[in-house]
């Protein structure tokens, strides 16, 4: 560490590192295209403003590293965690095994290790880098910056980073199967019977300002109905289904085993020309105009059966209330534990393991029931097919399902 170019007396920065060997390792915590960096990482206690400094990274006992400097980059975080990190290669230069950065500003606290570009980065400019994600790069980052990136195949990353006006598609039947997290500060469009799967668990691990648009298609006739559930955050009701009628647009409230809406009190609309203003009898608690996630909404064809979700991607653990109730009275149907919820991720979810989750921790009972509305405006209770822990039934539904619950997808549970 050199060249303090404002330190004065009582000003003080030290510098400590936290033991770990100084050797590279591939990883998806590094931003930018960035895949590999130094196990080491150091943090900064500073008092007083020395201004910028220049720091030297002797490289001679690290394997595998780069002789040029264009590969390298200080990379400084407020945390441990470098996905977000600032990238730093201001006066970047190599000589001797030593790479040096020039004019490097620390905050008291800050963290910071070297990054290098290596073959583990799958980068997008216009072309790929090499060939497009295959299923065997799980342990790859890939990096789009550039226009009208497609993904065709059952592809796999680590991580996802899309920048600057960069826009990437995953085509219909195919998948990216993301390890962590994904960064987009562009656009991704995911087209019907494309997926997004993300596979870690635990908090959403998403970020950036970009923007995800989810295409679904459905019933294309105003007389027969989906059950829809939304893969993105804050769905606008009536922009997803801006041709529907509102009186159309149907929630079940669990709670009080009754057909509802998810309109604001007050919401005024007009439904087959008729102005309508729903009172807070008609709606449910909390409603608001938004999908809310993990609930099923009932809702009609539209011509060409297409509709768009757009917003941020629900990602990580996601749980929702089911309601066991006392029959309130007024119901037409037999039972009393009638829940309407949704498949919320841009990807299909694993029947099985959500029954086995679900029913073996006593949370519903029964079934799972796919409603498939044969458009002939006859709305029979046959009109579902079944799954369970013993397999998957058609009933009267055109389609056995296949043990996959699509994205997008809505049904009904019983608590």
């Amino acid at each position: 560490i050199s060249s303090a170019d404002d330190l004065g007396n009582g000003e003080y920065l030290f510098i400590g590192h936290d033991g770990n060997e100084a050797q590279l390792i591939d990883t998806c915590d590094a931003p930018s295209f960035y895949s590999t960096r130094l196990n080491r990482v150091w943090r900064a206690d500073k008092t007083g403003d020395l201004g910028n400094i220049a720091i030297d990274l002797d490289l001679s006992s690290v394997t595998g590293a780069s002789s040029s400097a264009a590969d390298y980059a200080l990379i400084i975080s407020s945390s441990a965690d470098f996905k977000d990190a600032t990238v730093h290669t201001t006066g970047a230069s190599f000589n001797s095994n030593t790479i040096s950065f020039s004019d490097v500003d620390l905050t008291d606290g800050d963290y910071f290790t070297l990054a290098m570009v290596s073959s583990n980065t799958i980068s997008w400019n216009g072309a790929w880098s090499s060939a497009q994600p295959a299923s065997t790069d799980g342990d790859k980052k890939v990096y789009i910056d550039g226009a009208s990136a497609s993904i065709s195949n059952t592809d796999a990353a680590c991580g996802c980073l899309v920048v600057n006006s960069g826009d990437l598609t995953i085509n219909a039947s195919a998948a990216l199967q993301v390890e962590d997290y994904i960064i987009n500060n562009g656009s991704v469009t995911i087209n019907h019977t494309g997926s997004l799967v993300q596979n870690h668990s635990g908090a959403d691990q998403n970020s950036g300002s970009g923007s995800y648009t989810i295409i679904k298609s459905g019933q294309t006739s105003i007389s027969a109905f989906n059950i829809w559930s939304s893969p993105v955050q804050s769905a606008q009701i009536s922009s997803v289904f801006a041709s529907a009628n509102p009186c159309d647009l149907y929630v079940f409230d669990a709670a009080n085993q009754s057909w509802t809406y998810d309109f604001a009190p007050g919401y005024s609309t007009t439904c087959n020309g008729n102005a309508v203003t729903f009172s807070a009898a008609q709606v449910i608690s909390g409603g608001d105009g938004i999908m809310d996630v993990a609930q099923g909404y009932f809702v009609p064809g539209a011509a060409g059966g297409s509709r768009s979700f757009t917003g941020d991607i629900n990602n990580g653990d996601i749980s929702i209330p089911v309601y066991h109730v006392s029959n309130p009275g007024g119901t037409n149907w037999t039972g009393d534990d009638w829940n309407m919820v949704g498949n919320p991720y841009p990807s299909s979810i694993d029947f099985t393991a959500f029954w086995t989750e679900n029913n073996g921790n006593g949370r519903i009972s029964d079934g799972v029931y796919f409603w498939d509305d044969p458009a002939d405006g006859n709305y029979a209770s046959s009109d579902y097919a079944t799954c369970n822990g013993s397999g998957c039934t058609a009933s009267n539904s055109s389609i056995t399902p296949n043990g996959s619950i699509a994205s997008g997808q809505g049904f009904w549970v019983v608590a």
